[in-house]
Order: C-alpha cells, then sequence, then structure tokens
C-alpha cells in the first residue's frame, strides 16, 4: 500500500465500509420500525470487501503509468467486486451501482492525487462497461 494513497484515501474507505455496516446492521433504524425491518445483506462479508477495496485502490500509484496498467487494474478491481457479490452475498448483493459510484469517486479522486489527467481518469472503462461484458460473456457461456 502507497503511504501517499494510504493517508489520505484510508479514512475514505473506512467512511464507506462504516457507512455500509450501519446500513447492513439497522443501526439507523427507529424502535418502532424494528419488527418490519430486515438485513440487506450479511455485514459479516464486509471486512473481506474493505481488504479488497484497499488492495486496490491503495496500489493505484503501481499502476498508473500506462493507460493500458491503469485500465486493467480498475478491470479487475470492477471483477473482483462482482466475483465477491456471487460468492459472498448472491442473494442479496452489498456492491451495487450506488455503492460503485461512490468507489468511483474516490478512485477518481485518489487518481487525480496521484496526478493522473482528467482524460486519462475519463478513458477508465467504466462499472457499467464492465458489467455489460460481464452479461454477454454469461450469455453466450449460456448458449453453449
Amino acid at each position: 500500500m502507497s503511504p501517499l494513497l494510504s493517508d489520505t484515501f484510508q479514512p475514505r474507505i473506512d467512511e464507506f465500509i462504516e457507512f455500509l455496516s450501519d446500513f447492513g446492521s439497522g443501526t439507523y433504524v427507529r424502535d418502532a420500525e424494528v419488527p418490519t425491518w430486515s438485513q440487506p445483506f450479511d455485514v459479516s462479508a464486509l471486512p473481506e470487501l474493505k481488504a479488497l477495496i484497499e488492495r486496490y485502490v491503495l496500489s493505484l500509484d503501481h499502476h498508473c503509468e500506462t493507460d493500458e496498467s491503469l485500465t486493467q487494474h480498475i478491470s479487475e478491481f470492477y471483477q473482483q467486486l462482482m466475483l465477491f457479490n456471487e460468492r459472498r452475498c448472491p442473494e442479496a448483493p452489498i456492491v451495487e451501482d450506488e455503492e460503485i459510484a461512490d468507489l468511483e469517486v474516490i478512485i477518481h479522486d485518489a487518481l487525480r492525487h496521484l496526478g493522473v489527467s482528467s482524460e486519462r481518469i475519463s478513458a477508465i472503462p467504466s462499472w457499467e462497461d464492465l458489467a455489460m461484458r460481464h452479461d454477454s460473456f454469461d450469455e453466450v457461456d449460456g448458449e453453449d
């Protein structure tokens, strides 16, 4: 992990996971709502998710030399998030579009912090791009 990124972005990752923990455990639910509240996902998966995010986000500085390296690193991160959802929480995914939007803000801010240009950042494939490719691979696999 890069000390440069860790000092600045570890607190943001911690805050992201804390929000998910509060949401997933229902700490925000009022007493009157408790009987009808149901847990949206298994919070026991959050430490693994946090480690995954830290591994990819806090090592961005090692992968931003070239466009190809950066794109590969971000694509691998998105793929790992998809696999995490499929493996740990297939019935109720933790990482959905809202969470991806939050993570993309953190990633883009980290890249700007490292001096990566806006043009290079905007060229990075989005979660949606990768998800569409993933779905099309599933469709092809299902036809065999």
